[in-house]
């Protein structure tokens, strides 16, 4: 499997994780306003309305992956 390090989408965190990684791909949904319900097959949600929750490593890797 790929890597976060090697990935388009792992970028850095300059809204509540100065100088950490997370994840800009737009399968990963963030915040209570998305319904569960609604949710693709392919996507994950992540209850983060505060902008803390979702941090990456490198090492990280997922299907979505896009070398950059």
């Amino acid at each position: 499997m790929d890597k976060c390090k090697m990935c388009k989408y792992f970028v850095m965190d300059d809204y509540m994780n100065p100088g950490l990684m997370t994840c800009d791909c737009p399968k990963i949904r963030q915040g209570y306003g998305v319904n569960p319900h609604d949710l693709p097959p392919d996507e994950v949600l992540i209850e983060n309305d505060e902008g803390w929750g979702w941090v990456v490593g490198p090492e990280f890797g997922c299907i979505h992956h896009e070398k950059t």
